[in-house]
């Protein structure tokens, strides 16, 4: 559902630093999450055999990581969150 109603789409183009012009065969598409949007799923866990849980944080249960994308316009950029319930 998000993929096809809420996807943000925009189509770049690489240009020629010497001449200001499009290279050649350098306009390409980007495509991502809206910011702010919120994916949820569970994760299940259990304690190692030394009775040790998973951290992926130090002393904390949230962070923001790098999930993929492109990281030089600034996409796949995510706070992550864990939660016990």
């Amino acid at each position: 559902m998000i993929h096809d109603m809420a996807l943000y789409r925009q189509t770049r183009v690489a240009l020629d630093k010497t001449e200001k012009k499009a290279k050649d065969k350098a306009f390409f598409n980007t495509e991502a999450l809206p910011e702010e949007t919120i994916l949820a799923f569970p994760i299940a866990l259990k304690e190692d055999k030394e009775g040790k849980k998973w951290q992926p944080f130090d002393n904390n249960h949230s962070d923001e990581i790098y999930l993929g994308g492109l990281e030089s316009i600034g996409f796949g950029h995510c706070i992550l969150t864990f939660k016990e319930i």
